[in-house]
C-alpha cells in the first residue's frame, strides 16, 4: 500500500518441525522482516518466536545488517549468517523484478545528483530518517541534496534536519535557487576539458572547424594590423557558423560591442 516491499524469512534454527511457528513444513523459531524500496533496504531485522498454538507472537527484535545484490540477499544473524536467493510465488527466478532492481541500483550510482523531496506538512518519521540515512550512505561521492516541499503550508515543528532548500512550488518560492543549486552541485566534481568533449555529429563539427579557421583569420589579421571592417568579416563568419551549433545566429549587438573600440570604414 506503501509502495514498499516487504519479505519474511522464516528459519527452523533447531531443525525441529514440531517446535516454533509452523509455517508449511518448518516449525520456524526466527523470523527474519526486511522492507525496501526501489532495490534499496530500508530496515531489517531479526526476531524469535515466543508464541502459542502458532500465534503471531514474535520477541527480542533487533535490528541486522542485511545487503542485497539484484535477486540476492545477505543477511548477518545472532548465530550465523543467512544467504537468500530470491524466486518469484511460483518457484521460477524472478528475472523482471531482478532487472528492475538492477536497474535502480545502476541508476542510483550512475546519477549525477541525489535528490530526496520531504513533503513539510508532514512530521517526519522513522522510516523517512532511515530512508535518508540509506540514501546519504549509498551516494558515497554523488551529491546528496535534501529539498523540503510544501513550503506555504510547512507544519509548524523542530525538524532537527539540515534542508538544503525549503520550496513552493505552489507560490514559486525559491524555484530559480532550487535550479540554480542543482546546476551548482550536479558540476561540483565535474572537470572538463578539450580531451573530455565529444562532438559526435559530422555537421557541427565541420561547423566548429570552420568556427576555429575563421577565429584564426581574424586573429592574424589583427596581429598584421588589418583594419576593423576586414576583421568583422571573419568574426561574422565565425558567429554564423558557432550558430548553427548552438541554434541561434548571434544579432549585431554583439558585433558592436566588439568593434565599439574600432572606426570601421564605411
Amino acid at each position: 500500500m506503501n509502495g514498499k516491499d516487504e519479505i519474511f524469512i522464516f528459519i527452523d534454527s533447531d531443525y525441529d518441525a514440531s517446535t516454533g511457528y509452523m509455517s508449511e513444513t518448518i516449525g520456524a523459531d526466527k523470523l527474519i522482516q526486511i522492507t525496501g524500496q526501489y532495490g534499496i533496504i530500508i530496515e531489517s531485522t531479526i526476531s524469535n518466536y515466543n508464541g502459542i498454538d502458532n500465534d503471531w507472537n514474535w520477541i527480542s527484535k533487533v535490528d541486522t545488517a542485511t545487503a542485497n545484490d539484484y535477486n540476492e540477499i545477505e543477511v548477518l544473524g545472532t548465530d550465523g549468517n543467512y544467504y537468500i536467493h530470491i524466486t518469484s510465488w511460483n518457484s521460477e527466478e524472478d528475472i523482471v523484478e531482478a532487472e528492475g532492481v538492477k536497474r535502480s541500483q545502476k541508476a542510483f550510482e550512475q546519477a549525477d545528483l541525489v535528490i530526496y523531496l520531504k513533503d513539510l506538512s508532514q512530521p517526519f518519521n522513522d522510516e523517512e530518517r532511515r530512508e535518508i540515512a540509506e540514501f546519504q550512505k549509498r551516494s558515497g561521492e554523488t551529491p546528496f541534496i535534501l529539498i523540503g516541499t510544501k513550503a506555504d503550508i510547512e507544519a509548524d515543528q523542530e525538524w532537527r534536519t539540515e534542508f538544503d532548500l525549503k520550496i513552493s512550488a505552489a507560490e514559486g518560492e525559491k524555484i530559480k535557487d532550487l535550479k540554480e543549486h542543482l546546476k551548482n552541485r550536479a558540476l561540483e566534481n565535474k572537470h572538463y576539458d578539450a580531451s573530455s568533449l565529444l562532438v559526435t555529429s559530422s555537421r557541427h563539427r565541420d561547423a566548429l572547424q570552420k568556427t576555429k579557421e575563421h577565429i584564426q583569420a581574424a586573429l592574424t589579421g589583427l596581429a598584421t594590423g588589418m583594419t576593423g571592417d576586414f576583421l568583422s568579416i571573419d568574426l561574422r563568419a565565425a558567429l554564423n557558423e558557432l550558430g548553427t551549433v548552438t541554434g541561434e545566429i548571434t544579432n549585431e549587438h554583439i558585433l558592436d560591442s566588439i568593434f565599439s573600440r574600432f572606426c570601421i570604414g564605411k
